[in-house]
């Protein structure tokens, strides 16, 4: 099986005190989830978190990230990339 796509939800999140969780899901050519798939995450923008930084998706397909835009954070966004694919949450 070839990783053709990764989607994360949600696609954007309002700043907050809180930590929001990232659900990024790993698909193969005839959309069923791939395991074993190392998926990088990076938060761009002041205050903006995210953990872990890498993570390997599970039999799901699934990988669990945890993030948060700050207040201060302006235009943040966190990108999640494997194998040249890539799913951004922006800020609301």
């Amino acid at each position: 099986p070839v990783l053709t796509s990764i989607t994360v939800n949600p696609l954007s999140a309002k700043s907050s005190f809180q930590l929001n969780n990232a659900i990024v899901t790993a698909l193969n050519q005839i959309d069923q989830p791939m395991a074993k798939v190392t998926v990088n995450a990076v938060a761009d923008g002041i205050g903006a978190t995210v953990r872990p930084t890498s993570t390997t998706t599970g039999i799901d397909g699934i990988a669990e990230f945890k993030f948060r835009f700050g207040f201060f954070t302006k235009e943040g966004k966190i990108t999640f990339d494997t194998d040249g694919l890539s799913a951004t949450i922006n800020q609301e």
